[in-house]
């Protein structure tokens, strides 16, 4: 319309143009009348263009209330645009609500092309297995086919995968030309009316499913409704729906009905059955329901029990004299038992007194080597609770080899049947214990074994003392032998070694004889030497003792012997305080010892490493203990050299046993140390590991 007004003052002013260019005497009348159609039409446009600000105007407070309904309604609704290419559909706008009730939001749906708006909705057929294609939806349909669809049901499954039913409406738009132009969709979520909707369908099928009677009854006796398993009951009665109830059943009826109370337990008989019926009156109607059930089994029951009870009754009054008799005996018993188990408890208390102050380990297992129980002195030795042991096995207390042992000798003893005595292995607090252990099998009354009863003793300090004299033995032997064969050997080789001289003496500078008279002087005196030593061994010499420091000594013996360990590479670390307490002992002798040890060091650490290296150390370390309560000084002699075999840790201080090779070792150095320390009251102990390391460890007693 706006168009056409310009289109008319265009043509206006076209004429008024060509007039001028006429003729001027006629030009103002002719211009006159252009220039007020001019003026008419201008007039005309500008109440045009107001109109067309006022519709403009309230498009927009349309388009505003169109965006509050869309935030506010609480429907699904989708409003698409169809362009000139039909199959070109653009979902315009989509309400706040029918994007969440999908699992978006608005801006995720709006403004893109229909198909990928279905594709986020992610429909199904009512079926919930076959998806919808976008042909298929009313939306589509409402564009594409002009159809106007009421109410169909499809499923939508949401971003979490929740699963809903909607109910989907949609109608075209069509312009003042009925063109279609696009369509709405209307959709709310019915998934909770459908649940309650097959609820109801499952409620309504309950009188028909219900095996009890159901009746109802109007408040004159009539019977308005009966429910298939009702209908026996009826031809009972001779009556049918429409007509009176009994009388017997018309007077309760009425009754609940006025009274607005449940009467229950109403009693029925119908040919071999018995029903009960409540009666309930339904409020703001006129007639009441009455529920049956069928108590015949439960009747039957009760009769039943009834007479059970009486016959039970009877049978109590002739059992009460007798359960009164034996009331008494069994008075007389408990006292009887109380007394018994008073007496049991003292013995049990003696036995359990005696069990716990021995001084033997002592439990109990089953036949699988499981253990049921011991005494507090063996669980004190795994620092454990007696109760606590109850279950375990030995691969629970003890490494797995010493467990291997052990269950090894008890599937001997349960096999045999026999008890044994066995010196074996024990551990406590990680140290190696000897014990002397007794292990009897117990036996049940057809002479099977059922379990093992053990006690130990240690005898680790027993077995000590029995090796220690064995060894004071073996060596006060060596000693006489050593003293009859150094007398023996000494006047022989003195000879010798005069008559190499004298051959040294009378041979010529460089000369084969003076050669071998040298070498003759050379290994006569190291016989010598080894005889003065066997001497010393079979009889110490009374050398003075006094009060002497352990880090002095240390200190000079570090003084004779640090060259040879520097030369060698090997590292010295000490940590010998000058703050240990003195001993009373002979400086020269525990020097000796000393030096004999770093030796025995040195040689081990250069086997192990012939050069420089790391590990290549020596820690000498003292420190004060107390053993059985008196003060003792401990000095350790720890190097990582090669260590000592298992085999022969316990022959490295007999006499004569030595590790070198010939020529580089007598044997006697620890057999003398060993006595020399038992000669100062103390003692001398090796613990080493093969390939790994050797710890000697000296205690002697403090001043």
């Amino acid at each position: 319309m706006i168009q056409d007004k310009f289109e008319q003052i265009n043509r206006l002013l076209k004429q008024t143009q060509e007039l001028l260019a006429k003729n001027i005497d006629t030009i103002s009348t002719e211009v006159t009348e252009n220039i007020k159609k001019l003026i008419h039409e201008l007039t005309t446009c500008q109440i045009d263009f107001t109109q067309y600000k006022q519709i403009e105007g309230k498009l927009q407070e349309s388009h505003q209330t169109l965006e509050i309904l869309m935030e506010c309604v609480p429907e699904g609704v989708a409003i698409a645009i169809a362009t000139d290419d039909v199959p070109d559909i653009t979902i315009r706008m989509v309400s706040k609500y029918g994007a969440q009730l999908a699992g978006h939001i608005r801006e995720d749906v709006e403004g893109i092309p229909y198909k990928d708006f279905v594709k986020k909705l992610n429909i199904f057929h009512s079926d919930d297995v076959t998806p919808a294609i976008p042909e298929e939806l009313p939306l589509y349909r409402a564009i594409q086919k002009g159809e106007v669809v009421i109410n169909e049901e499809w499923i939508a499954r949401r971003s979490t995968g929740e699963k809903i039913t909607v109910l989907i409406s949609a109608s075209p738009i069509q312009d003042r030309n009925g063109t279609i132009i696009g369509s709405v969709a209307v959709w709310r979520d019915i998934t909770e009316q459908k649940r309650i909707q097959e609820e109801i369908k499952n409620i309504a099928k309950f009188p028909d499913e219900n095996p009890h009677p159901l009746l109802r009854i109007a408040q004159d006796g009539t019977i308005l409704y009966a429910s298939p398993s009702s209908i026996p009951l009826l031809q009972d009665w001779n009556c049918k729906i429409g007509q009176s109830v009994p009388d017997f059943l018309y007077q309760t009826v009425v009754d609940a009905f006025h009274t607005k109370s449940i009467k229950e337990n109403i009693e029925v008989k119908h040919k071999d059955r018995i029903f009960s019926f409540t009666v309930v009156p339904v409020i703001d109607t006129t007639y009441v329901n009455l529920y049956g059930a069928d108590v015949t089994k439960q009747k039957l029951a009760e009769e039943k029990l009834e007479k059970y009870r009486e016959h039970l009754e009877e049978l109590v009054k002739a059992r009460t004299a007798k359960l009164k008799t034996l009331n008494e005996q069994l008075q007389r018993q408990i006292i009887e038992r109380k007394r018994v188990e008073e007496g049991l408890r003292m013995s049990e208390n003696k036995h359990r007194f005696l069990l716990e102050n021995l001084p033997l380990r002592i439990f109990y297992k089953d036949r699988n080597s499981v253990y049921i129980s011991c005494n507090e002195n063996f669980a004190r030795d795994l620092h454990m609770r007696p109760g606590e042991i109850s279950g375990k096995t030995d691969y629970d207390l003890f490494p797995g080899e010493l467990a291997e042992k052990y269950r090894a000798d008890d599937k001997r003893i349960v096999e045999s049947g026999i008890p044994e005595d066995i010196e074996e292995k024990y551990i406590k607090d990680g140290q190696e214990l000897t014990v002397h252990t007794v292990k009897v099998p117990i036996k049940n009354g057809k002479g099977n074994v059922v379990g093992i009863l053990s006690s130990f003793l240690d005898i680790t300090e027993k077995v000590n003392l029995e090796k220690e004299t064995q060894l004071s033995r073996h060596l006060t032997l060596i000693g006489e032998l050593a003293t009859g064969v150094a007398h023996e050997i000494n006047n022989p080789i003195t000879g010798v070694i005069n008559c190499a001289r004298i051959l040294f003496n009378k041979s010529s500078e460089g000369s084969r004889e003076r050669d071998l008279a040298s070498r003759i002087m050379k290994e006569g005196d190291r016989v010598a030497n080894i005889v003065s030593k066997l001497l010393s061994f079979a009889r110490p010499r009374e050398e003075k003792k006094t009060i002497v420091s352990i880090h002095e000594i240390v200190s000079d013996t570090l003084v004779l012997m640090e060259k040879q360990m520097k030369k060698d590479s090997i590292r010295i670390q000490i940590n010998v305080p000058e703050d240990l307490p003195k001993i009373y002992a002979n400086f020269q002798q525990i020097q000796q010892i000393f030096m004999n040890i770093m030796s025995n060091a040195r040689y081990a650490l250069n086997q192990r490493y012939p050069g420089a290296h790391d590990n290549k150390i020596l820690e000498i370390s003292g420190e004060e203990i107390t053993i059985h309560k008196h003060p003792y000084v401990k000095i350790t002699f720890y190097d990582h050299g090669t260590g000592i075999p298992a085999h022969i840790k316990d022959k490295i201080t007999n006499p004569f046993f030595t590790t070198k090779p010939p020529g580089e070792g007598t044997g006697l150095g620890l057999s003398i140390s060993h006595n020399i320390i038992i000669d100062h009251n103390g003692k001398l102990t090796i613990d080493s590991v093969d390939g790994e390391y050797t710890k000697v460890i000296i205690t002697l007693p403090v001043k």
